[in-house]
């Protein structure tokens, strides 16, 4: 009908066999009609957008780091990495063995390939360890990072105000019982008979149903 066609869509009760119904669209459902489901739904949707657009531009902003980092300048390129989806990471490939005279094996518990023995002509050993020689603390990429952080302190902040934005957008868009009830909070301390409650709310309220 027309008003599905402006994407206001009337969710059907379980049952319904007297009108004619459809499945509400996977890709073409505007979220304003999410809170059909429950206000939970509603907002669950409406974060996921949110995070998707906040992560979305974050990576936008540190395209210059993967390009930097799948260069020739950082690591040769990372011809060396076999998964397509890590090139353009902070991995270093560029790991050349280099003599270390104080390094232990407790200091590579966590990688113990990363440390070697080797022996001189003359017999004696050394120890050797694999070196990252990738300069990835460059100004750039550190204050690339720092917008980045920026972005999302400032990302969390506008998200907040968003929810609660949308929070009420479909609380008023779905009516259910909460929004005909009253709420006592400041009783008189010896009401606590119910039926003085319902008798007293039915006298004087018309139509009222007392809880």
């Amino acid at each position: 009908d027309e008003e599905s066609k402006k994407g206001n869509f009337r969710r059907a009760e379980p049952g319904e066999n007297q009108l004619p119904t459809k499945l509400y669209d996977p890709i073409c459902t505007p979220l304003s009609q999410m809170g059909d489901f429950g206000l939970g739904i509603g907002l669950y949707f409406s974060t996921l957008r949110a995070i998707t657009i906040l992560t979305f531009l974050a990576g936008i902003l540190n395209i210059p780091n993967f390009i930097y980092f799948s260069s020739d300048e950082y690591s040769d390129g990372q011809q060396s990495l076999t998964n397509t989806l890590q090139k353009g990471s902070a991995i270093c490939t560029r790991q050349p063995w280099v003599v270390c005279t104080d390094c232990t094996l407790e200091d590579f518990d966590r990688d113990e390939r990363r440390i070697g023995f080797a022996t001189r002509e003359d017999g004696t050993s050394f120890t050797v360890a694999k070196l990252n020689d990738c300069d990835g603390a460059t100004f750039q990429q550190g204050m690339i990072g720092f917008a980045t952080m920026l972005l999302i302190v400032v990302g969390i902040f506008v998200m907040n105000w968003y929810q609660k934005r949308k929070e009420v957008e479909f609380d008023e868009d779905e009516q259910t019982a909460q929004d005909y009830s009253i709420r006592i909070t400041n009783p008189p301390k010896d009401a606590s008979n119910p039926q003085e409650w319902r008798t007293f709310f039915e006298e004087n309220f018309g139509g009222a149903h007392a809880t």
